[in-house]
């Protein structure tokens, strides 16, 4: 079946446009995450409901050693899974700024690892899940400078690891990782390998 040019060029124009919210109710709530009831308006004026899970934002960093593919890790315990599972420093935040967020990744990496950073910049943000989840993740990169002592919050179950970016990579390319991986730390490593 082939479409007139002028029907795929007025669909592509409609499917750019945002839907109407009509009404969004908070259906429930935990300390962690919230679930509210949207209800929008389409295209063609029919209203259509949507379960979205609300969560405060995240932020991560990869701190390497000076001159080094080498970063630090945190091989952390995950309820989720009840297993552990390998990502890069960092946790949630309700900052909205990039000042604030750098201040809170740097917070993070301290409290988790014991170390210090510089030379902070952005690997990139985005939406996480935008299909049923409200939350954004920025993704920071920085240099350590200085090493110390990890402040851990209760139930926080962390054990550090010193690794090659590349060698982690590589091992995930050959399914031979002995850890399963954060996907967004794992997103952080490639786009830290994209830049050098």
């Amino acid at each position: 079946m082939k479409l007139c040019k002028d029907v795929i060029i007025r669909y592509n124009y409609r499917i750019m446009k945002k839907f109407k919210e009509l009404q969004k109710k908070e259906v429930f709530k935990s300390n962690i995450f919230k679930v509210s009831e949207r209800k929008y308006l389409d295209f063609d004026g029919k209203m259509f409901k949507r379960q979205i899970i609300e969560r405060d934002d995240s932020i991560g960093i990869v701190a390497t050693f000076p001159d080094t593919d080498k970063a630090v890790f945190v091989l952390e315990w995950c309820a989720g899974i009840n297993n552990w599972v390998l990502s890069i420093p960092g946790g949630k935040t309700k900052e909205l700024n990039n000042k604030m967020k750098i201040k809170e990744a740097l917070r993070e990496l301290k409290e988790e690892t014991g170390y210090k950073a510089k030379n902070i910049k952005i690997l990139h943000q985005f939406n996480s899940m935008p299909g049923y989840m409200q939350r954004k993740v920025t993704l920071f990169t920085g240099d350590i400078y200085e090493g110390g002592q990890q402040y851990l919050g209760k139930h926080e179950y962390i054990k550090l690891e010193i690794l090659s970016i590349n060698d982690v990579i590589e091992k995930i390319n050959q399914q031979k990782f002995e850890y399963e991986m954060d996907p967004e730390g794992l997103l952080a490593l490639l786009l830290w390998k994209s830049m050098k």
